[in-house]
This record gives structure tokens, sequence and C-alpha cells, in this order.
């Protein structure tokens, strides 16, 4: 896999693995993250799905991969952090409790 094909599985479903792949090291590893309550690990877990193919969209317009244009870059990142973000939260909220 090539920078450029990571940079486009990224925007896209890699935000998948990432995501999970991140939030796993924060709450194993990572003492302030096991201490947060569970409303704040949310707005954690948001900004890892959304931040991850976000930042994979900006370094990729940034080297000229991608074209600096909202509907065919970010918009794209967008929509992939929101499944993941929407689809974690619909599998796990009846575990959370508050």
């Amino acid at each position: 896999m090539t920078f450029i094909e990571f940079l486009q599985w990224l925007v896209g479903p890699g935000v998948e693995v990432v995501a999970g792949y991140l939030l796993s090291l924060l709450a194993e590893n990572v003492e302030w993250y096991q201490n947060l309550e569970s409303k704040a690990k949310r707005l954690v877990f948001a900004a890892v799905c959304f931040g991850a193919p976000l930042a994979g969209a900006a370094i990729g317009a940034a080297l000229g991969y991608f074209p600096m244009e909202f509907e065919t870059t970010f918009w794209n990142a967008i929509q992939a952090g929101a499944v993941v973000f929407f689809a974690g939260q619909l599998s796990h909220t009846r575990y959370i409790g508050n």
C-alpha cells in the first residue's frame, strides 16, 4: 500500500480500523482516559472518529493528492467519521448508562 492509497483508505473505510485501534490503545493504556466519565469518553470517541479521516483528507489535500475542495475531499471524510461514530453509539449506548 502506497502512502496515497493509505490516505484514501483512511478517508473511507479505514477510519473504522484506525478509530478502533486508537480507542483500544486509550482504553487499555492511558489512565486519564480510563478515569473519564462515559460522556467525556463519547467526546473523545467523536474526536477520533471525525479527526482521523479529516486529518487524512487534509494531509492528502496539502500534499496535492486530493483536490482542495470541500465536496469531494472533506465531505467524504466527515461522512466516514459520522458512520463510524453513530454506528458505535448505536451499538454501545445501552451499556453506557449515562
